[in-house]
């Protein structure tokens, strides 16, 4: 919240965070401390969140002009004026913003109205994804486009961090919705897995889309991946998911039939893959098997130590 108390030579712009509980003036180099004291008239916040990285633009109309800041700090707030050259150092008794399309205007005393559009670049309507077999297809929309270079897929898997799989070219400028589509077809692990827009403009600059979450099921009542790596030496691993929640054991047995280590004795979510870690560290050269067991299946894998 911000609030203008109008009048010459006083700390008249004061800014709360929490609601009105507490103030802080923030009137910078536009007060008096710094020689000159113009009267503020009025205030106006633009927020957009959808720039990388989100942006807030606070505005002041005063007795000379409008100036802007994108950063309030207190005393040491810097203000800069904004359209110099159009107008002017006239009194501005009224700024306004609109979050929607970042247009602000300027109402100035005895010398017209001015106004500027600030944009988001790119304004996405719509970001879906919804899963095919062990594919999924990604669809958005497009409000208007503004020097839109195009799109990054980004797409992270469980908890690890987002990847570029592919790049998908923009239309430019357009004042019309567009619709995009793009399939992830390189047969997707079953799991939960995200999905994100990096929009591009044609200076470079980006901002990201909210993601999207989907989560592919097992085509089998279980999926277990093969020990990666096997043969090996320090640790391999498997990664199992199952189709309904149950209790899983999974034991690993030398080539004599004598139990050796258990690497998981516990109830599996659904659609949750689990990591099967064995440490070959304590373990002598040679074949081992590794048995997973749950109520709806039983499935074992070889794996080889090597030292």
């Amino acid at each position: 919240v911000m609030v203008v108390f109008s009048n010459y030579g006083v700390t008249s712009l004061f800014y709360s965070t929490d609601g009105g509980t507490s103030w802080t003036a923030v009137e910078g180099n536009l007060g008096a401390d710094e020689g000159f004291s113009p009267s503020v008239r009025s205030a106006a916040i633009l927020p957009q969140p959808g720039l990388d990285p989100p942006q807030t633009t606070y505005y002041v109309g005063t007795s000379i002009g409008v100036y802007s800041t994108t950063t309030l700090d207190g005393s040491s707030t810097i203000w800069t004026q904004e359209g110099a050259s159009e107008i002017g150092d006239v009194v501005v008794d009224q700024v306004q913003a609109r979050a929607e399309d970042g247009r602000v205007i300027a109402g100035t005393h005895a010398n017209g109205t001015y106004s500027v559009s600030r944009p988001i670049p790119v304004e996405l309507a719509g970001f879906d994804a919804t899963v095919d077999g062990r594919s999924v297809h990604l669809t958005w929309t497009t409000a208007s486009e503004t020097d839109n270079s195009g799109f990054d897929i980004e797409h992270r898997y469980r908890g690890g961090t987002f990847e570029t799989l592919d790049f998908v070219p923009g239309q430019g400028t357009t004042a019309g919705p567009q619709t995009y589509e793009y399939t992830v077809t390189n047969e997707l692990a079953p799991g939960p897995h995200t999905f994100r827009l990096k929009q591009i403009d044609t200076d470079g600059t980006a901002q990201y889309s909210e993601p999207q979450r989907v989560t592919l099921s097992p085509e089998d009542p279980y999926a277990l991946t093969k020990a990666a790596p096997n043969p090996f030496s320090a640790q391999t691993t498997m990664r199992l998911t199952v189709q309904e929640a149950q209790p899983v054991t999974a034991v690993v047995y030398n080539t004599i039939g004598q139990r050796v280590r258990t690497l998981l004795d516990e109830e599996v979510r659904a659609n949750r893959p689990a990591d099967l870690r064995l440490d070959g560290a304590r373990l002598s050269s040679g074949l081992y098997i590794v048995q997973v067991r749950g109520e709806t299946f039983e499935v074992t894998r070889k794996v080889t130590v090597v030292k």
